[in-house]
Parts: C-alpha cells; structure tokens; sequence
C-alpha cells in the first residue's frame, strides 16, 4: 500500500513527530528501495502512543545494533549489550539503564542514515 506523505504530514500536530517525519519523507525520496522508512512514517502518524521496555529492545537486539523507537522508552527490564537507541521519549530509569550498559541515545536524524536500522514497536 502506497502512502501519501504530503497528506501525513499535514494531518501531523506535534512538532517533534512532524520534524522526524520531514526528515523520514526526504530519505524516502533518496531510497525507495527501502520499506523502512514507509513503516516508520506509518507508525509516527498513529494516534495511540506507543511504549517499549527495555527487556524488549534487548530480546530483539545484539551488540551494536540501531534501534528506533516510534514513542517512548521505558525502565522495565534490563539490557545486557551495547546498543544505539532513537526515540521521541525515554523514561528516566530507561536513560539510566541505557547508560549503565554503554549505550547511545542518539536523534533521528543521526539515525535515518544508519545501516542495519530496525524498527522496535
């Protein structure tokens, strides 16, 4: 199923999901041979908020790994390996167990251009 960007976009009220998915719809352009970033657009645009624990990004992730997160990081469960995470929020205990394992917190920007990029929901 094809996706309209430029009706998404206009439908989208916050401006931290608007900026990321301005940045998703101009890498698109440059790659369309990759359904990722359809998929993250996809899932920006819900209106339910989506909530990952950490036990999860660790269940489906390895060492070095880039993991996005289309809403917010939660502290529950642990992480046992270094991983690179994208988020729009993290919970306080979330950061801290993220930096107790060595982990990056890094902007979607930064991320969007990454190899091996996985989408956690």
């Amino acid at each position: 199923m094809k996706i309209d960007m430029k009706q998404i976009s206009k439908r989208i009220e916050n401006p931290t999901t608007l900026e990321w998915f301005s940045v998703i719809a101009e890498t698109r352009q440059n790659d369309r041979s990759n359904k990722i970033y359809e998929n993250l657009a996809k899932l920006l645009n819900k209106r339910n908020s989506i909530k990952v624990n950490l036990w999860k990004l660790s269940k489906h992730s390895k060492d070095g790994d880039c993991l996005i997160v289309p809403g917010k990081v939660l502290g529950v469960g642990s992480l046992d390996h270094k991983i690179s995470v994208c988020a729009i929020d993290f919970s306080e205990s979330a950061l801290e167990q993220l930096r107790k394992s060595s982990s990056t917190v890094i902007k979607i920007q930064e991320a969007i251009g990454k190899k091996g990029l996985k989408i956690i929901i």
